[in-house]
């Protein structure tokens, strides 16, 4: 009953949390804090994922990057093939 209760209560949060900070860099210390109180446990402890936040943001960041980069490069040998083929 009440695992339950609680988290049907805590999805909607948790939606709105993640969507909102996809583009935020150490936006993990915010929703860390809010998921925290969502769910009832105490917010003292989040120091102590900073150090391993940290370092996933930097893993995010980079994944991030890759991804960024890797279209870029598809778009801009899509564009040269167009722009070749075009030509008369």
């Amino acid at each position: 009953g009440h695992g339950f209760t609680k988290g049907r209560s805590v999805r909607p949060t948790l939606c709105r949390v993640f969507v909102g900070a996809a583009g935020i860099p150490e936006a993990g210390l915010v929703t860390m804090t809010m998921v925290c109180t969502a769910v009832g446990l105490p917010i003292e402890y989040i120091a102590i994922l900073l150090t391993v936040d940290w370092f996933l943001d930097r893993c995010r960041t980079v994944v991030n990057m890759m991804g960024d980069m890797n279209i870029a490069c598809l778009l801009d040998g899509k564009t040269r093939e167009n722009n070749i083929s075009a030509k008369p």
